[in-house]
């Protein structure tokens, strides 16, 4: 009881402490959502020591065999991960993508792109690095000035 107590004070004091923004920019909102799901982080593995725990106190007891019980918590593990796993992939979501490419591609040539915020950012110097999006582009993170 402590123990879940604690577990979730220590995730959940920072992100509700860190997730004070409006949620009226889409690109804000996105971020958030995206972060939403650490909780889970802290959540598995705490269930996890629940079914350690309850494994541990019924062995004694002989009511149920080891391999069968430990078959079972991997089986929820699994089926805990493919629940959650679809709605978590991100894999067909341009949003970050196109809006760095829209900011990129409407700077005038040997411009400095200002930004704020890891997502402008790293969307932006990939762009510019990986894939020679306009490379003329300078770019400064405003924490860095």
């Amino acid at each position: 009881s402590t123990l879940l107590v604690g577990s979730l004070a220590l995730q959940m004091g920072p992100f509700v402490w860190l997730s004070n923004v409006s949620v009226d920019d889409p690109l804000t909102r996105h971020v958030i959502s995206r972060f939403y799901p650490q909780i889970y982080l802290c959540a598995y593995p705490l269930a996890a020591a629940s079914v350690r725990r309850l494994l541990t106190l019924l062995r004694p007891a002989r009511v149920c065999g080891g391999g069968w019980a430990a078959a079972a918590a991997g089986g929820l593990l699994c089926a805990c991960l493919a629940v959650r796993l679809p709605g978590q992939d991100q894999s067909s979501n341009y949003i970050v993508r196109g809006y760095a490419e829209s900011v990129l591609k409407g700077m005038p040539e040997g411009a400095v792109l200002v930004t704020q915020g890891d997502t402008p950012m790293y969307a932006s110097r990939y762009l510019s690095a990986v894939e020679g999006l306009r490379g003329d582009v300078r770019m400064v993170e405003v924490d860095m000035l």
